[in-house]
């Protein structure tokens, strides 16, 4: 915990007079350099909480004393010191001065240098006032800027007020600025002080005897006088007849700078009469930007314009015309290339402003003008230019493409399908520069650049994938038409034409860099489910084509690592692809996997450049290699890279790491190609076959291996990094060896009531289930309560990654929704499992089933049905519907919420596409099931339904591991996790861990919660933190809870999850009435409280509690607690706990005082 600047306030008046009493110079100018910081974090953080009084045992008022010994330090160091001490104060005050401005504006803020704060203020500014009365011009100078910087508190001081405007009629242009200055803040904070000055500067501004450079400084001083709408008025038009009147150009520059800011007021004045006037200034403007062609008042001119934009005062009604007449005054000038860019952004920020006003059509006839004015941009010479005019077309297409979408709207389309196509076609045209004699890297970047336009489309707005690979399809088609016809031969015959007959190498360079990008924007199109699997199929044979012509004519070397991720990605397009045409959902018993020999082939083709990139003894790019494998599910591949780095590893920090990812890819290797039969292992040094056949019990060994594996990864990683370090990685293993764990048991549990009818078969379909008249009752009802059992642990499991999706700030998004997927698949299982079990039995009671489920050892099925509800509402309506219907029959659960970022579970890529398919398959099917059950009613038919229960089950579980595991990308971030600490103090500031408190006391508490690891700008992004205190009467047999839970032997989240349960219902304003009465009216067995903490820019926050645990009986007890945060978009996410809670006693006085009777 870091003390607050009222607690360090005395330190640093002490330390600042050792230094101003120093005989050294340097010493006095180091102390007062030292003290400006200070002073601008004390101001931003002066106000102080009765927690931070007590913690830091601050009497009232002793923040005000040191702050006024300190200023008046200062104040006469300025008197006595020479020019470089008073430069250096006055330096300390602006810099103070601008941090305030920054973060509030022209707003009074109620800090140190506030009037109520400063009861000495008067003598501060005699001090200073005596510099002006006895020093010399630039004395005066700096006095008058330290009377600016304390405008708040020097405003109303008659003295002064005379001082600053008897400077303004000066003829010293140093002394008028500085004067200008102070009155400029003066008229921020007192209209009668602005009213008396703009009369001074008219008369100034107007007299042919005031030379042309305090003209400027009067001019710019004209921008200070918005405080009230006649006063801005009154300015403008004085300020418009100057700009008229005048024909120099460095004045007319000042003036339109001047005007500009003033008419940005007028919306703040009057809201309700502001067009008029600012369409007579912006008119202003693009006069001045027709008119003249010097290139300091073109600048100037866009400059003002884009300022307007940016502040978001143009008129809205007059928008066509406006934007229209720019465009045709751009097209009617010719600017210079200083210019040019300006345009652009000042085109930027108009469209911006006015994009989403305006109709679908007048949006069509503007847009396309622009692209006009971008295809004449494009002409330019020089390449900056060309990139930021494509920037800003795409830039200005995503803010289109993000408006809400009418029915039957194609605008959106048409006109993303003309971005794509111009920049495509650019692209076409660059290759073909390209392909000359020498090689080019400005159009090398530039078209880089442009692909990375594309990708930037694509991965923001998936809803244009599908014309994104329209056009890429027939870039791809051109170029490989263009290589055929450059080496005369036919397209069928590409691939077997040796390299020296294929061009020279630099050639074959630029088509690797080409096709690697392509290949990025091509995966990242066929994430999207939505896409037309006849687009992909001639778009991947192109690809196809050009990937092997590299491979085969790209010598081993220095490229080999991009044509490695190349051939990766081209992997992952073709799981994509085969996703989409064989869906995940298959009911045709003879199922084969589509495309699994060529898809064999490529991981093949992929294993052998991953062992050449070992001959080139680059290590690091090896290690990325093998990140990229991981992240893309190629566990094979991940494995061997890993393994052979392992070998190699150095330090003994590297060795852990790399040795649990080669745990960890290997386990995952073993169930990759789970459904596949006959998968070689090209990675095998002896090139062994791996063969699983497909029952239930090789399956489980299958699964036995990799669960295995994982646990000692996860083992390994937390006996070489214990605490804090590797939390995420961690926990990501330990929920992964968990889950496989369950599949294991669930697996053996099925197998107990199965067997195969063909040993060669593949997948659950030709399997028999026993019905439960062919095995003894009791082994049945056993089957029964186990499943249960397990439904209660993967219910328990998605509540684990829902929380560890939540609880790492700054995860990415793919992350994010990776670890989403595995929640919801975890759900589905839990759903799967807990409502096959509501299927009437012939021969198991239903209170056996009842009592597992309803019980404190499972989860109620409504809890299940409303789980999956939640997440599947937003992407799958019908399947929702059902589960809706199931929601009426068996009640909707108060104890079921998920969070904001809960219900993005189903982000469409290709993962959660097959997730969502296979959601719609189990609920139908069990939802037919029961419908069944309560049709039939016969003996014989509920066994067959219950045989045909157990079989679905299995083919969901079956179906369920042949879906891609890849691993979250936030897995290979290894640094330092946000975590939070809790410090609790008693009434007294004195630590209160290990206290006693009499029977019947409540718990007054001052807390301070701090945020470690914190990333500097994460305060500016969370706008509170809330804490949950719980504590309970232990029971006889309670585990010990001494040790955090990060820090403890096993992962047990049980406490956690219910706390941080009950915490995002609370911060999200979810809470029922009747649950917040319960926690009032919790009685002797529990209590709660919830806290809110603003933080501070040092991450801490500081509150009060009162804990009520009057009615707990005599013994020790633990708080437990756990926090959270809630940004400014309203997102939740859970903070990690970094230390347990506090311990205390509660004691019998009665018993207290019998002993020290009987010690007497």
């Amino acid at each position: 915990m870091e003390k607050i600047p009222a607690a360090s306030a005395m330190e640093w008046s002490i330390d600042l007079e050792k230094g101003l009493r120093s005989k050294n110079p340097g010493k006095c100018i180091e102390a007062i350099l030292e003290i400006g910081p200070r002073l601008e974090w004390w101001n931003r953080e002066s106000r102080i909480s009765v927690a931070e009084y007590k913690i830091f045992h601050l009497i009232p008022g002793e923040d005000k004393l040191f702050a006024n010994a300190i200023l008046l330090r200062l104040a006469d160091a300025f008197r006595v010191g020479d020019k470089r001490i008073k430069t250096c104060i006055v330096k300390v005050f602006r810099e103070e001065l601008k941090s305030r401005r920054r973060r509030s504006g022209r707003k009074v803020e109620d800090g140190i240098l506030s009037k109520k704060k400063l009861e000495n203020y008067l003598e501060i500014l005699r001090r200073v006032k005596v510099v002006f009365d006895e020093g010399d011009v630039e004395e005066r100078a700096l006095a008058l800027y330290l009377f600016g910087c304390w405008a708040d508190f020097a405003k109303d001081s008659a003295d002064v007020r005379y001082v600053i405007l008897s400077s303004v009629v000066s003829d010293d242009v140093l002394e008028v600025k500085a004067a200008l200055f102070a009155a400029g803040r003066f008229c921020e904070l007192a209209n009668d002080f602005a009213s008396v000055l703009m009369e001074m500067l008219t008369n100034r501004l107007t007299s042919c005897e005031t030379s042309m450079a305090l003209k400027l400084v009067g001019g710019r001083a004209l921008a200070n006088m918005c405080c009230s709408l006649s006063l801005a008025n009154r300015a403008y038009e004085t300020g418009l007849k100057l700009l008229l009147d005048s024909s120099e150009e460095n004045f007319s520059a000042v003036m339109l700078v001047s005007l500009t800011k003033l008419a940005s007021c007028w919306p703040l004045l009057i809201p309700q009469q502001v067009t008029t006037m600012l369409c007579f200034h912006i008119e202003l403007l693009f006069s001045y930007l027709a008119k003249y062609r010097a290139t300091h008042i073109e600048v100037t001119t866009l400059t003002c314009l884009q300022f307007l934009f940016a502040r978001g005062v143009c008129p809205c009604p007059a928008s066509r015309d406006m934007v229209q007449n720019f465009f045709d005054m751009l097209n009617q000038s010719k600017f210079p290339p200083a210019v040019l860019r300006q345009v652009l952004k000042v085109l930027h920020k108009m469209l911006s402003y006015y994009l989403p006003t305006l109709p679908s059509s007048e949006m069509f006839m503007v847009f396309s003008t622009f692209l006009k004015f971008i295809e004449n941009v494009n002409q330019s010479s020089i390449m900056s230019e060309r990139l930021v005019a494509a920037r800003v077309l795409v830039n200005i297409l995503c803010k289109f493409l993000g408006r809400p979408k009418l029915e039957h709207d194609e605008t959106a389309f048409t006109l993303a399908y003309q971005v794509i196509s111009f920049i495509m076609d650019r692209i076409s045209e660059l290759k073909g520069l390209l392909d000359g004699d020498q090689a080019n890297e400005e159009l090398e970047r530039e078209v880089t650049s442009l692909l990375r336009s594309i990708f930037y489309l694509v991965e923001n707005h998936s809803d244009i994938s599908g014309l994104v690979l329209d056009r890429v399809g027939i870039f791809l088609e051109h170029l490989v038409s263009t290589l055929c016809r450059d080496v005369s031969i036919e397209k069928d015959n590409f691939l077997n034409y040796e390299l020296s007959e294929c061009g020279e190498e630099y050639k074959t360079a630029n088509i690797l860099k080409l096709v690697f990008s392509l290949t990025r924007i091509i995966v990242t199109c066929l994430e999207n489910p939505e896409v037309e699997h006849a687009e992909t199929a001639k778009v991947l044979n192109s690809l196809k084509l050009l990937i092997d012509y590299v491979c085969k004519s790209t010598p081993i070397g220095s490229s080999t690592y991009t044509i490695y991720l190349l051939l990766l990605h081209f992997h992952s397009a073709c799981k994509c692809i085969w996703r989409q045409i064989n869906p995940i959902v298959y009911l045709d018993d003879n199922y084969t996997p589509f495309y699994a020999g060529s898809f064999l082939h490529d991981n093949t083709f992929i294993a052998e450049f991953g062992k050449k990139m070992f001959g080139g003894r680059d290590n690091w790019s090896s290690y990325k290699a093998g990140k990229r494998a991981a992240l893309q599910g190629l566990w094979s591949n991940a494995a061997f890279i890993f393994e052979r780095l392992t070998k190699m590893a150095v330090s003994n920090s590297s060795y852990v790491w790399l040795k649990t990812l080669n745990l960890f890819s290997h386990s995952e290797s073993q169930i990759e190609y789970f459904g596949i039969i006959n998968v070689k292992d090209s990675l095998s040094e002896a090139g062994e076959e791996i063969t699983p056949k497909n029952n239930l019990y090789n399956c489980v060994e299958i699964l036995v291996r990799a669960y295995d594996g994982v646990h000692l990864a996860e083992k390994t990683l937390k006996m070489s990094a214990p605490g804090l370090s590797f939390t995420f990685q961690r926990w990501f293993l330990a929920l992964r060896a968990k889950f496989l764990e369950i599949l294991v048991d669930l697996s053996t549990l099925l197998g107990a009531v199965s067997f195969l009818e063909d040993s060669s078969s593949c997948g659950p379909e030709k399997m028999t289930v026993l019905v439960p008249s062919m095995i003894p009752l009791e082994r049945y009802r056993f089957l029964v309560d186990s499943l249960a059992s397990v439904s209660s642990q993967l219910k328990k499991l998605a509540d684990e990654f829902d929380l560890l999706a939540t609880s790492f700030v700054g995860m990415d998004r793919k992350s994010m929704r990776i670890l989403l997927c595995l929640s919801a698949g975890c759900s589905l299982l839990a759903f799967s499992t807990g409502l096959f079990l509501s299927i009437p039995y012939l021969h198991v009671s239903e209170n056996s089933v009842t009592k597992c489920l309803d019980g404190s050892e499972g989860h109620h099925r409504g809890v299940l049905i409303q789980d999956l509800f939640e997440r599947l509402s937003l992407v799958d309506s019908e399947t929702s519907k059902h589960l809706w219907m199931l929601l009426k029959v068996y009640g909707k659960s108060e104890s079921c919420f998920l969070s904001k970022s809960g219900n993005q579970a189903a982000g469409l890529y290709y993962e959660a596409s097959s997730i969502v398919k296979l959601f719609k398959y189990a609920v139908s099917e069990i939802v037919g099931l029961q419908n069944e059950a309560r049709i039939f009613c016969s003996d014989e038919t509920k066994s067959q339904i219950s045989s045909h229960g157990l079989k679905l089950l299995l083919s969901i579980i079956w179906k369920w591991m042949q879906i891609p595991f890849r691993c979250p990308d936030y897995f290979f971030q290894v640094r330092d996790n946000v975590f939070s600490e809790l410090f609790s103090m008693n009434e007294n500031g004195e630590n209160f861990d290990g206290m006693s408190v009499s029977l019947g006391s409540h718990l007054s508490l001052n807390l301070c919660l701090k945020l470690k690891n914190m990333p500097p700008s994460l305060h500016l992004q969370l706008s509170k933190l809330y804490c949950i205190l719980s504590c309970t009467v232990p029971s006889p047999h309670g585990k010990n809870i001494e040790k955090s839970w990060l820090n403890s032997e096993e992962w047990d989240t049980d406490d956690i999850l219910a706390l941080n349960h009950k915490l995002m219902r609370y911060a999200t304003g979810s809470s029922t009435p009747n649950a917040m009465q319960d926690r009032t009216n919790a009685g002797s067995r529990w209590t709660e409280e919830y806290v809110c903490f603003r933080l501070n820019e040092r991450g801490q926050g500081f509150s009060t509690c009162l804990l009520d645990v009057s009615a707990f009986p005599p013994g020790n007890y633990k708080i437990k607690w756990h926090s959270c945060w809630i940004d400014d978009e309203g997102s939740y996410g859970s903070l990690l706990p970094m230390n347990a809670g506090p311990n205390f006693a509660i004691e019998n006085p009665s018993n207290s005082r019998t002993m020290q009777t009987e010690v007497s």
